[in-house]
């Protein structure tokens, strides 16, 4: 897969493209490896940060989520 020339790209929207759909293919298909998207290490290193700021951003949104249902059930 050819991911360096959006991931390295200074266009941010580009950037952030490429770097949520290898986060994507990473998480949905367990096959691939970040050796697939590229050999470069920083590369391979950029993509592992974007999926711990993705789950991360996961987790808080089902935190900020909890929080309103149990707001709601407890008003009830």
């Amino acid at each position: 897969m050819k991911f360096e020339k959006f991931i390295t790209s200074k266009i941010t929207s580009d950037s952030d493209l490429g770097l949520d759909f290898a986060s994507f293919l990473l998480r949905y298909f367990k096959n691939l490896g970040y050796s697939d998207f590229s050999e470069d290490a920083n590369i391979q290193s950029l993509i592992k940060r974007a999926e711990t700021f993705r789950a991360w951003a996961d987790i808080e949104d089902l935190a900020v989520s909890y929080e309103r249902l149990h707001e709601q059930f407890s008003t009830h």
